[in-house]
Formats: C-alpha cells, sequence, structure tokens
C-alpha cells in the first residue's frame, strides 16, 4: 500500500482505517489491498513524537 511507505519517513505506521459514515474500523489490510479514501475517512496511525 503507497500510503504505508509515505507515511514510514515521518515515523508513522498505519495500523488500520476507520469508515467516518459506518464508523466501522479495518485492521487487517495486506500490502497489497487497494482502498479508495473520503476526505471524512480517518487513518488509524501509531506514531513516535
Amino acid at each position: 500500500m503507497e500510503l504505508r511507505r509515505r507515511l514510514i519517513p515521518q515515523r508513522y505506521v498505519m495500523i488500520g482505517i476507520m469508515n467516518a459514515e459506518s464508523l466501522q474500523c479495518s485492521f487487517d489490510l495486506e500490502p497489497s489491498d487497494s482502498v479508495t479514501l473520503k476526505p471524512e475517512d480517518k487513518l488509524i496511525v501509531i506514531g513516535e513524537n
């Protein structure tokens, strides 16, 4: 997943996404999965400050 690679240099690891409409979270995304995010959807990340 391209987004995961872009977050790593910023010291973030994406662990899932949350659909803002249904509030459903997905944590079992494979690196080869393609996901279409809407602007209101959320990324679930772990980061180092």
